[in-house]
């Protein structure tokens, strides 16, 4: 499972924003190397906390959203076979709209440009994203849609608290850096646009090691921007102190650039060409 942006095309066409890099881009690139068309169903109006797993980049490849929403509920997701994919899709959907998305080279039309996380119009593309022809829908009576406004931060997209700097302390701590003691997005970001990092130090080197897994891992990378590592005695929810540590206990010379890692295509700052 996935969360992508689709843009309608016609009567039976939708554009899929499936970024390099995604699981679900993996997936459909081994579909089309055996020469396949890609089987998908993109559901409207789910269970939140199937949008919440959908879209979180803690859950590994090989784990199954289904199970990751599952447990944050604490009841399993209900679900059933498609009529057109035999995909599983979520029971409780108010829409669902099945399809396929035939092998390359992908359709030349235009996808984008619409609002985005970031809280600016991002990316206008032709030709670079699959588009899928439509087979069945399958829907409710006056459905309820789930809706994900793109809004400039400071906003609360699935819950009241960044879920998915989780995913990042979890990752780090699996790097085997010791002495982390929280993990935030500070500014409302439900990416780690921000991302501050708090460690009991231990030993030199030991801050520059969580920043540098930190940034680089996949929960932290992807729409990331800046990595702040502080000692334990700040509260990391409190951008105020976050911002104080940064004026009294950081020299320029000690800020390092890292170039060249996985990044959301929508980053406002990217270059075309890039």
């Amino acid at each position: 499972l996935g969360t992508y942006r689709g843009m309608v095309q016609d009567s039976n066409r939708i554009t899929l924003k499936i970024n390099l890099g995604k699981h679900g881009r993996a997936m459909m690139n081994k579909c089309h190397a055996r020469g396949e068309s890609y089987p998908v169903a993109v559901a409207f109006g789910e269970d939140p906390a199937l949008f919440s797993a959908a879209c979180d980049m803690a859950v590994p490849w090989g784990v199954s959203e289904y199970e990751f929403a599952g447990w944050i509920r604490g009841a399993p997701i209900e679900v059933v076979k498609g009529e057109v994919t035999d995909l599983p899709i979520p029971a409780t959907a108010e829409i669902v709209i099945e399809g396929e998305i035939p092998p390359p080279p992908f359709e030349p039309v235009s996808e984008g440009p619409f609002g985005e996380w970031t809280g600016y119009i991002a990316e206008h593309t032709q030709g670079v994203h699959p588009t899928m022809t439509v087979k069945s829908i399958l829907h409710r009576n006056d459905p309820i849609i789930l809706g994900v406004p793109p809004l400039k931060p400071p906003t609360s997209i699935d819950f009241a608290i960044p879920k998915h700097a989780a995913g990042v302390w979890d990752q780090i701590e699996k790097a085997d850096i010791p002495g982390v003691k929280g993990v935030w997005f500070p500014c409302g970001f439900f990416s780690p646009a921000i991302l501050v990092i708090a460690i009991e130090q231990q030993y030199p080197g030991h801050a520059k090691m969580a920043a540098v897994v930190g940034t680089a891992c996949r929960a932290g990378t992807y729409g990331g921007s800046i990595v702040i590592v502080v000692d334990d005695d700040i509260d990391i929810s409190n951008m105020e102190e976050v911002m104080w540590a940064v004026a009294t206990r950081s020299k320029a010379e000690e800020v390092d650039i890292i170039r060249g890692l996985w990044t959301a295509p929508t980053d406002v700052m990217m270059d075309p060409a890039d």
